[in-house]
């Protein structure tokens, strides 16, 4: 879930699921998830979405 972090900054959360269905994937981002990974997690994508938010949170605060 999106989270009240620093300075009311949000925080970016990613779902982590076993179930890879369209229906998880829309309830995970109804929950408030930025992203939604099913098991198992391709560790080479979910590490390049890591550094795109991250990069993304930096752009952010300028």
């Amino acid at each position: 879930m999106t989270l009240a972090g620093e300075r009311g900054k949000a925080v970016p959360a990613i779902a982590l699921t076993g179930a890879g269905t369209e229906d998880m994937y829309q309830r995970s981002l109804l929950a408030g998830f930025s992203l939604c990974f099913a098991k198992p997690v391709v560790i080479d994508n979910f590490v390049a979405v890591l550094g795109i938010l991250a990069i993304a949170d930096n752009l952010h605060l300028r």
